[in-house]
């Protein structure tokens, strides 16, 4: 079972999103 690295990947990706919106947020 590979759980702890694909939760970190999951939180990766949603680390990035997050900061895309803020930058989305930043620019509106």
């Amino acid at each position: 079972m590979n759980t702890p690295k694909r939760k970190s990947v999951s939180t990766m990706y949603f680390s990035t999103t997050a900061a895309l919106l803020v930058v989305s947020t930043a620019v509106l």
